[in-house]
């Protein structure tokens, strides 16, 4: 791993900020991933709607997923070597016995779908008094119906009643935030982790980047403060292009 992947306007992707086995292709994944993260947080940045904390989280959530990518690949590769040792010894070779709940995780990881950005600086949560949240997937996971999202945008889920503030907020966020009336949409709450309602903000990426439960006035406020440390209400004059 690169000590750096980010230093100002220069970043580093794939292979150029981690090199991993070639064995099972998590290099290549990671690449992918590396490059589909910056991308959707430079896009606003170059509109004049993103602030300096949204291109900084590259390097700081990529290396959370990056060294995952990492930890994975040098298993595999372990295995696959002590495989090889064992068959050039002559010894026999006995399979591990299926294990539906093992072979899921291990696939899970191969495919960096277990990847969570929990820690980072884009991540937050407003929880009511007395709310006790464990179900359903993590802050910082991803979502799992994020495909059923369609286009660019952050989209905050709603499975509960409109606050009184929902019109302002739209308006704060206009082009950057689609608002989504989620029990009309036919998405499962207990799938967004708010089993009991609530609000939850899905990133451009997928990832759940927010939740507020309840969904009323002090929790989408909450969000307005945690949007605000990195998008820019409204937005400004776009940044002029720099050819390297």
């Amino acid at each position: 791993m690169a000590p750096l992947l980010a230093d100002g306007r220069r970043f580093l992707i794939g292979d150029a900020g981690h090199l991993s086995s070639p064995i099972a292709g998590e290099g290549l994944n990671a690449a992918l991933m590396d490059a589909a993260d910056l991308a959707w947080k430079l896009a606003p940045v170059l509109r004049g709607r993103g602030r300096p904390l949204l291109l900084e989280s590259y390097a700081i959530e990529r290396r959370m997923a990056d060294q995952h990518a990492l930890t994975v690949s040098d298993l595999l590769h372990g295995n696959v070597m002590k495989l090889a040792k064992a068959s050039a010894s002559g010894l026999p070779l006995t399979p591990a016995q299926p294990d539906a709940e093992r072979d899921l995780t291990l696939q899970r990881s191969r495919a960096m779908l277990d990847v969570s950005y929990a820690g980072s600086p884009l991540i937050g949560e407003r929880l009511g008094e007395w709310i006790d949240r464990s179900d359903g997937p993590a802050l910082g996971e991803r979502y799992p119906d994020r495909l059923a999202l369609a286009g660019p945008r952050h989209h905050l889920l709603l499975f509960a009643a409109a606050p009184a503030n929902l019109t302002r907020f739209q308006a704060r966020w206009d082009g950057l935030v689609e608002v989504v009336d989620a029990r009309t949409a036919g998405l499962d709450a207990a799938r967004a982790g708010v089993p009991e309602g609530g609000a939850v903000l899905i990133r451009p990426d997928g990832f759940i980047g927010f939740r507020a439960i309840p969904a009323d006035t002090a929790g989408l406020d909450a969000l307005t403060a945690h949007l605000a440390t990195y998008l820019i209400e409204g937005g400004c004059a776009p940044m002029t292009a720099v050819t390297a």
